[in-house]
Order: structure tokens, then sequence, then C-alpha cells
């Protein structure tokens, strides 16, 4: 799945932003400034949020597209997860 969550940050912003936040809410592509130290040093990243855990919350739109494989990628690791917490 790293190889496929590093291919959509590759991709042109055009095509990222199909799978964009809305506002109001933290699930999806989006940029901002995180903490990078205790010191408040603030940086600017990229990030894509997805719920995992939830079926009932997740938001299949934001389920990517491109790269084809991330679908069926995200799915073995979320099974992975769910084994990991039984």
């Amino acid at each position: 799945m790293k190889i496929e969550i590093q291919e959509f940050f590759k991709l042109p912003l055009d095509e990222k932003m199909v799978f964009s936040k809305i506002p109001d809410d933290s699930e999806g592509y989006g940029q901002g400034l995180g903490r990078v130290s205790e010191d408040d040093m603030l940086d600017w990243n990229n990030r894509l949020y997805l719920v995992a855990l939830f079926v009932s919350l997740r938001n299949m739109r934001l389920w990517l597209t491109n790269p084809p494989s991330f679908r069926e990628s995200f799915k073995k690791y979320l099974m992975v997860l769910h084994e990991v917490m039984i």
C-alpha cells in the first residue's frame, strides 16, 4: 500500500484534488501546516486521511481510483488491521 500512496502523491494536483476533503471535514486529500517539533516548528504538508475502522463512516468517494491498485491494497490492509484488533 505504501507504493500506491507514493504514486498518488506524485500525481498532478488536479488529479489529487478529485479526492479533496470538503470544508469542515478531515477525510480526504488536503494540504496544511503540521507540527514538526515540540518547539512549534511548522511545515507545509500534503495529506490523505481516510476512515478505516468504521465501515459505516467510510466515504467511498475518497477511496482512490488512481493508482488503480490502491483500493485492493487498502482492502487487504484493512483486513490485516482487523485481524490484529481481534
